[in-house]
């Protein structure tokens, strides 16, 4: 299994904020880390998730 960090939506935090951090999502099943749960992870508003957008596409050399 391979382990990233993403951002994921509201209601798929919801889901896999539980005490195993396992869920189901569109026939997958889906891990959330420890230090994640319990409303730990960090949340990211539009503007925040626009900027982290335009950084990376910036290290790839991507410009819009």
């Amino acid at each position: 299994m391979t382990y990233r960090w993403a951002f994921i939506c509201p209601a798929c935090y919801a889901q896999l904020d539980n005490e195993s951090g396992l869920a189901v999502a569109g026939g997958r099943t889906f891990n959330l880390a420890g230090c994640s749960r319990d409303g730990k992870a960090p949340v990211v508003n539009e503007e925040k998730y626009q900027a982290f957008q335009r950084r990376a596409a910036a290290r790839m050399g991507v410009a819009k």
